[in-house]
């Protein structure tokens, strides 16, 4: 209120004095004063007054001045919800950068505990692919060393297979020695007994003409020993003969 009065009493003493000094600002001469500071028909021309610091203003009009007056009681509400509203984002804003700050700090901190579990898991990481690639290489070999034995069990079953063939024929010609053989002994063994036969047959042939011949020599007178000599020796020779 104490503004719009100081702006209706600023209004009124510039009303008063333009007047005065129009004459000097609008017309080269004194002459033609009346005629710049009168009103056309219209209505009052515009009022123009030159401040303190050379600059030259418009006149207000008292109902200007009044709404202007108001419009800057407006403004100055306005402005104080304004600096009210700005302070309290500025306590806002210093809020949110301490909490800005704490939570900073906090992810600076888990970022540090983060990256110290990553290192940690990477070095996991590291050992179980190197323990991966160790229990790859030996099933890589394992595998090597099975498909070896694998191709030298097929090339000792083929070998095997070769060897229990070579045998089998050797077995069948083994058993085809072995019965010739056993039918040559048979055969060996009833020529052994044809010819025991024969030489016990030929013992008592033999006996019994030398029992003939004993008799024989006993029943006759003696004879000359050289004639028996050879008579010996012929009966010898004979028996030799039959043997």
């Amino acid at each position: 209120m104490k503004t719009r009065i100081l702006l209706l009493t600023t209004t009124l003493m510039c009303c008063t004095t333009v007047q005065a000094g129009r004459a000097r600002r609008c017309c080269p001469a004194p002459k033609c004063q009346p005629a710049c500071s009168t009103s056309s028909a219209k209505g009052p021309t515009t009022k123009l007054w030159k401040s303190k610091d050379g600059v030259i203003r418009e006149t207000l009009t008292h109902w200007e001045a009044l709404h202007r007056s108001v419009e800057a009681e407006h403004l100055e509400t306005e402005l104080a919800d304004t600096r009210t509203k700005l302070d309290s984002a500025t306590a806002e804003l210093t809020d949110t950068k301490t909490q800005l700050v704490a939570l900073q700090e906090k992810a600076a901190a888990e970022k540090t505990k983060l990256e110290q579990q990553i290192a940690a898991l990477q070095n996991q990481l590291k050992q179980q692919t190197k323990v991966t690639q160790q229990e790859k290489q030996r099933a890589e070999k394992a595998q090597t060393e099975a498909a070896a034995s694998a191709q030298a069990l097929a090339s000792l079953k083929k070998e095997s297979a070769a060897q229990n063939k070579q045998l089998q024929a050797a077995n069948a010609k083994l058993q085809k020695q072995l019965a010739a053989a056993a039918e040559a002994k048979k055969q060996a063994e009833q020529q052994a007994k044809a010819a025991q036969a024969a030489i016990q047959k030929a013992k008592q042939e033999a006996t019994k003409t030398e029992k003939t011949e004993v008799a024989r020599k006993e029943e006759e007178p003696e004879s000359d020993p050289a004639k028996a000599e050879e008579d010996d020796k012929e009966q010898d020779n004979d028996e030799a003969e039959k043997n």
